[in-house]
C-alpha cells in the first residue's frame, strides 16, 4: 500500500562550519541536487525545497524544484521545515520527511521506510534513523552525532561526544549509533516544536533534536545498514567530491 508523505528540504546557504555547502558540484551537480533526486525517487507526494537564498532558490528552479523562501532567522532545519509547511498548505496530520541538504547519499528507499514508520505506528510522534559505529574516530569525532537508544528503539539521548561512554578509551560495542539527519514528523508536531522554544540541552550540544526530548517526547530510531553521513567540512566533501551518489 502506498504511503502518503510530503518531503521538504530546508537548503541554508550560510552554513556555519562550510558556507555554500549546498550548491558544491559532486560529479556535476549540486549537492542538493543529488539529494532532491533521492527524494523523487522515495515516491513522495510532493517534494519542496526550503530556503532563505535567492542564490539557493534560483539554481534549485533550475532543476525543477518546487522552491519556499524561509525566515532567514531559523536556527535549525526543523524550524525551516515549520514555517514551509504553513506556506505549502499541508494538513494537520499530514507526514512530513524532513531531508537534509547536505545529505547526498541517502538512498531513496529509507526516506519511504520512514514515512512507513509513521504511517503504520500512530503512537511514533517523530521518527529517524541511525547506523552501527564501526570507527573509533568517528565515535570520538564531535562532528558525527551519536544517539543512545532504548530497548525499543527510541532515542535516549544524542550528543556530539561519545556515548555510551566507556572506560578504557573508545571501544566500540553494539551500544555505539551514529545519528543520520533525516527525520519524519506529523505537520501538528511541528507547529508545537516551533512553539516551545529552545531548550538549555539543545543550546550546549548545538543539536536540535534535543528540544524534542526535553519536552518528553519521544523519537522512534529506524536502525539501517552504513551509509555515509552528510557532508559538514571542507575535508568531507574534498573526500566524495567526484563520487556518483547513485553507486
Amino acid at each position: 500500500m502506498k504511503v502518503s508523505f510530503h518531503i521538504v528540504i530546508p537548503a541554508r546557504f550560510d552554513s556555519t562550519r562550510l558556507p555554500g555547502k549546498v550548491l558544491l558540484d559532486i560529479a556535476g551537480q549540486p549537492m542538493m541536487q543529488h539529494v532532491y533526486n533521492k527524494a523523487i525517487l522515495s515516491g513522495a507526494d510532493s517534494v519542496t525545497i526550503a530556503t532563505d537564498s535567492n542564490q539557493v532558490s534560483d539554481i534549485a528552479k533550475g532543476f525543477g524544484a518546487n522552491v519556499v523562501m524561509t525566515s532567514c532567522s531559523h536556527s535549525s532545519g526543523t524550524l525551516r521545515i515549520g514555517e514551509a509547511v504553513s506556506k505549502i498548505g499541508l494538513l494537520p496530520t499530514d507526514i512530513v520527511i524532513g531531508l537534509q541538504a547536505d545529505e547526498p547519499f541517502i538512498p531513496h528507499t529509507i526516506i519511504g521506510d520512514l514515512a512507513k514508520d509513521l504511517s503504520s505506528n500512530a503512537q511514533h510522534t517523530i521518527a529517524s534513523i541511525c547506523t552501527q559505529l564501526t570507527s573509533a574516530d568517528d565515535l570520538l569525532n564531535p562532528n558525527i552525532v551519536k544517539v543512545v537508544l532504548d530497548k525499543n528503539c527510541n532515542a535516549i539521548y544524542f550528543s556530539r561526544a561519545a556515548i555510551p561512554s566507556k572506560l578504557g578509551g573508545a571501544t566500540l560495542s553494539r551500544l555505539h549509533y551514529k545519528h543520520i539527519g533525516i527525520y519524519g514528523y506529523r505537520v501538528n508536531f511541528l507547529q508545537d516544536y516551533i512553539a516551545w522554544g529552545p531548550c538549555a540541552l539543545e543550546q550546549a550540544e548545538s543539536l536540535e533534536q534535543l528540544r524534542i526530548l526535553w519536552h518528553g517526547e519521544r523519537i522512534h530510531m529506524n536502525i539501517c545498514n552504513a551509509i555515509p553521513g552528510g557532508i559538514d567540512t571542507l575535508q568531507q566533501y574534498e573526500a566524495i567530491k567526484c563520487i556518483n551518489t547513485e553507486s
